[in-house]
């Protein structure tokens, strides 16, 4: 038997403690890097970015944002810095499993090297009568055959994945959609353009990425924009036609809108001052339909403003709504919690305010009205930068860009924009009343 190192009486804990010096001094480095160097410049850059004049409205709202985005920062830094130590850790883990285990190996060894001469038993010859028993003890036994049993649980192919010979995917109670293409996808899920056999007509089905389909929150957000659709029949918003869940998977069935969307329009054909106020005031119109129900969208923006084939703009996603009513939104919000698309958000959207109303959707339909008049959102530039601009900055006047704006309607887009909701149209019935005054003069 081999003499047995010293080392290998510690066990893994120790050894492991032992060894991942390397990860204790990248620890210390952190400690030292994070509080000497890291945190106080984001201070200084906070300091500098959110300043503003003394005597200014939004002294307290700089202040609010400025501290959010520190803690953002100074978050994400410690997780970035974390990240190697944990691996300088757990490779260490890693080896001090794999040593401790050739140890036990070694010692399995060395047992199995020293053999035990046991005297050799004593065979006793069996007479016939024990040969008789012998042969008669290993007859197999025949069972009768056992009867199938009967799944109490009946089958359910309501809602079924089918592959049939044409090689199509089909979805839905007996297979009744078929999917034929990919139309769009993006990081939510993907759309595609289907089949209804059972009504014989084309529909658009959008499914969830399977990846958010585990996720509970993503699932019932969902579930959420089809149950708010479904209760909107309205010229101006898509309607929902079914909801299939199978397997863990989710798919929106709903009309197919050919036309393309408004951000597509105003990227190849802006249009003019007389088209672009007929599309706002007809989304408007879909739009009061929800307010009237209690949904507020949360995030209009062309993208979401989809044209059928008669070129009828239709509002689509409804997928982070807020039913106000209830006050239930199935993307749980916090203080301090921004949803929705930074271009197009409220400055009360920027500050994660819990209480957003109606009058959010306003101010992104304002945005949305501006980008059709000028070709460009008001604000422009990252993510942070935008929202910044949507607290702190005014929007410079449409009149510059496009003078085909009248002063009337200039006002109106600017009220839009209002910083404080207050300050805006209370209702979209109100701003579709200036609207048509406008075209009444």
């Amino acid at each position: 038997m081999t003499a047995r190192s010293p080392f290998a009486r510690h066990g893994l804990l120790v050894r492991w403690l032992r060894g991942a010096w390397l990860g204790w001094v990248a620890l210390v480095l952190l400690l030292l890097v994070m509080t000497q160097v890291v945190k106080p410049r984001v201070g200084e850059f906070m300091d500098y970015w959110y300043s503003v004049p003394a005597d200014s409205a939004f002294v307290e709202q700089a202040a609010a944002l400025r501290q959010t985005r520190e803690q953002q920062a100074i978050q994400s830094a410690w997780i970035t810095g974390a990240a190697p130590v944990a691996l300088l850790f757990l490779m260490q883990l890693l080896v001090a499993v794999f040593a401790r285990g050739e140890e036990l190996d070694e010692e399995d060894g060395e047992e199995e090297a020293i053999v035990v001469i046991q005297p050799e038993p004593v065979v006793k010859k069996p007479n016939p009568a024990d040969r008789t028993v012998i042969r008669q003890s290993v007859q197999p036994t025949v069972s009768p055959p056992v009867a199938p049993v009967a799944s109490s649980v009946p089958a359910d192919d309501s809602l079924q994945l089918s592959l049939e010979g044409d090689g199509a995917l089909y979805i839905g109670q007996g297979g009744r959609y078929r999917i034929d293409r990919l139309l769009a996808s993006g990081g939510m899920g993907s759309v595609h353009k289907a089949y209804d056999k059972t009504l014989q007509r084309d529909v658009a089905i959008k499914e969830l990425d399977v990846s958010l389909a585990q996720d509970q929150e993503q699932s019932d957000r969902f579930r959420q924009e089809a149950l708010a659709l479904a209760g909107l029949a309205h010229p101006h918003i898509v309607p929902v036609y079914d909801l299939v869940e199978d397997n863990q998977r989710f798919w929106i069935v709903m009309e197919l809108l050919s036309g393309g969307d408004l951000e597509d329009r105003i990227e190849k054909n802006p249009p003019t001052v007389k088209v672009a106020t007929n599309i706002i005031r007809a989304v408007a119109e879909g739009l009061a339909f929800a307010h009237n129900k209690g949904i507020v969208h949360r995030d209009i923006k062309p993208m979401n403003i989809l044209f059928n084939v008669d070129g009828i703009p239709k509002l689509v996603d409804f997928g982070i709504a807020k039913l106000v009513q209830s006050q239930q939104s199935v993307v749980h919000t916090r203080e301090g919690l921004s949803l929705g698309s930074p271009t197009y958000m409220s400055p009360e959207q920027v500050k994660g305010k819990k209480d957003i109303d109606k009058r959010a959707d306003i101010y992104a339909l304002g945005v949305t009205f501006y980008k059709m008049l000028v070709g460009e959102a008001p604000f422009t530039g990252d993510a942070e930068e935008v929202m910044r601009q949507h607290m702190f900055e005014t929007p410079v006047s449409p009149r510059v860009s496009n003078h085909a704006v009248s002063l009337e309607l200039e006002a109106i887009v600017i009220k839009m924009l209002a910083k404080n909701p207050a300050d805006r149209h209370q209702s979209l019935e109100e701003f579709i009343s200036a609207l048509d005054a406008i075209k009444n003069t």
